[in-house]
């Protein structure tokens, strides 16, 4: 009447036993047919069996879960190692390029290019200016209005009509608008702003 119970899964042992035990239920109080002793006692035995396999199941069940979870907090351990090795590294390695930075600093200014170092094995060491924009400082208790922009948040409803004054508006962050500063400062002053040198920056080849 059943199938082997050690290649049923834990849902399928549930399934069948909660099927066997309504069954007899139902085979119990057959008013047309009802069920002799033998039959009750058949069904009783395979109720045993399902019973006597479920909690062997759920055990199995537990002990996969129970490995994984080991195999997962050694899988972190690894990781916050590797992690902290990796960290080490990259500390090392800014201190060092800082330790080259102040010795080619201290270099002859080159008629031309920028200082450096060179190896016996061909191997540069060089201290060449940052690229790109020149970093943006801002005293945010001192920058104008006039250099600032606000997020709104409005219902969407009102976004194709905008109207002076709309209901439901919230006004969001109010943050210094980079580039209408950098404009600025190409012609004057802006309060509260200013450009700092780009800086330096060790390279190897």
């Amino acid at each position: 009447m059943t199938a082997e119970l050690p290649n049923l899964s834990l849902y399928q042992l549930d399934d069948r036993l909660v099927e066997l035990i309504q069954y007899r239920e139902e085979r119990l109080y057959d008013l047309q047919s009802p069920a002799d002793e033998e039959e009750l006692r058949t069904l009783d035995v395979e109720i045993t069996k399902y019973l006597e396999a479920l909690p062997k199941k759920v055990t199995g069940v537990v002990s996969v879960f129970r490995l994984w979870d080991d195999r997962e907090s050694n899988i972190d351990a690894q990781i916050m190692r590797l992690t902290a090795a990796k960290l080490r590294i990259s500390k090392n390695r800014e201190r060092l390029k800082s330790y080259v930075a102040e010795i080619l600093d201290r270099q002859p200014e080159p008629v031309k290019g920028c200082k450096k170092l060179e190896g016996v094995d061909g191997s540069v060491l060089m201290l060449k200016k940052n690229g790109g924009l020149a970093p943006l400082k801002i005293q945010d208790d001192v920058l104008p209005d006039e250099y600032r922009t606000t997020e709104i948040r409005l219902p969407a409803t009102y976004v194709a009509d905008v109207v002076a004054q709309f209901p439901g508006a919230k006004a969001g962050r109010t943050e210094p608008d980079n580039g209408r500063i950098r404009e600025a400062l190409k012609t004057g002053e802006v309060p509260g702003a200013w450009l700092t040198e780009r800086g330096q920056h060790v390279e190897i080849r």
